[in-house]
């Protein structure tokens, strides 16, 4: 009997589950092309389930069409098994509430032959609800890419246990449009935050070990270089001999690539608010700059008081040993951090 009362009820949960009617489509604000072509674009489309993560609308069709006025902007490439039709307008049968996929088996969006970096165009998108009405949402095409990337960062080396360090953000744009606002993500991993900024959020799955800060009003121009300040402040671990942490970023706008994350949520704290403004002109400061994240080792100098070197020890195992240890004539170094040409160091930053 127990066992029949859960079946129903179960039953019933699915059947209200799949009775929840979408009641919006979500498309990005804001997609960016390469100028000359490339891969597939991830474009996340999705319907609101109504209230219900579980809902299932059943199948219905997708529709994209390039809005007036962008043909020579972006063009709509390629067919797959649920889509159909030419370079200004596609209709695909999809189902549930992420639309996603629909992007990657079918119409793949690509700059148009002829545009150039910073040519804008739309794309708009429609999605039947079960009354009759029409979900739209639209999403603005930019030609071209903004790229921003991490200088490079030396390790630290022989840094004493517990001790305070400050790591230098220098971010450079390398693509061929502005970025507009910049997100930055910081994972103290085995490390420590030594201080908390206003301006940034701790959220609690982290555990107060990651750090999502933005400045969304600041723009980027292509070449254009932008530097964090104060340097940001974390303490070595105590009992670890190698540690690391790890940063990323990207344009506010665009949001995360595929390769990135970070978590929701969390409080913003009450420490001085970290800055970002441009240094020089653009391709001014001479430096590496790697990728849109790394993951900067931190080594400590945690040798001995005493060392034995050049002894040979002989017995039995679990027998005594003689031999004469002596004291080391090192100890732990200041760590330092080394920054670009034409980058003034940020407050607290001892250089060399």
């Amino acid at each position: 009997m127990r066992r029949l009362l859960a079946d129903v009820l179960l039953l019933g949960a699915f059947t209200a589950c799949g009775g929840h009617e979408p009641t919006a489509l979500s498309a990005p604000e804001v997609l960016y092309l390469r100028a000359h072509g490339g891969d597939k674009v991830l474009l996340p489309l999705s319907v609101d389930g109504g209230g219900s993560p579980y809902a299932r609308p059943g199948t219905r069709k997708l529709t994209v069409d390039v809005a007036p006025g962008s043909a020579g902007v972006v063009r709509l490439d390629g067919s797959g098994p649920d889509c159909a039709g030419g370079a200004t307008h596609v209709t695909c049968d999809v189902t549930g509430t992420d639309l996603g996929a629909a992007g990657t088996r079918g119409f793949v969006p690509r700059a148009a032959k002829g545009s150039r970096p910073g040519d804008t165009g739309y794309l708009r998108f429609s999605y039947p609800a079960k009354d009759g009405r029409k979900l739209t949402a639209r999403t603005r095409v930019v030609v071209g890419e903004p790229a921003l990337k991490l200088l490079t960062a030396r390790p630290f080396e022989r840094v004493r246990p517990g001790a305070g360090i400050t790591s230098p953000v220098v971010v450079r744009n390398t693509g061929d449009v502005p970025a507009r606002g910049l997100a930055l993500v910081v994972d103290s991993g085995d490390l420590e935050f030594a201080r908390r900024y206003a301006n940034c959020r701790y959220p609690g799955l982290r555990h107060g070990r990651q750090a999502v800060c933005r400045f969304p009003d600041l723009v980027v121009p292509p070449g254009g270089t932008v530097a964090v300040r104060p340097g940001l402040r974390l303490r070595a671990p105590k009992t670890r001999m190698y540690g690391a942490f790890r940063r990323q970023v990207w344009p506010t706008d665009a949001g995360p690539g595929q390769d990135q994350s970070f978590s929701a949520g969390g409080d913003r704290r009450d420490g001085p608010a970290l800055r970002a403004a441009r240094v020089g002109r653009p391709g001014a400061v001479k430096a590496a700059f790697a990728g849109n994240r790394d993951r900067v080792p931190v080594s400590l100098d945690t040798h001995a008081d005493f060392a034995v070197t050049g002894a040979h020890l002989h017995g039995a195992p679990g027998g005594p040993a003689h031999a004469a240890p002596q004291r080391p004539q090192r100890r732990p170094r200041r760590p330092r951090s080394r920054r670009p040409a034409g980058v003034p160091p940020a407050p607290g930053v001892r250089t060399c």
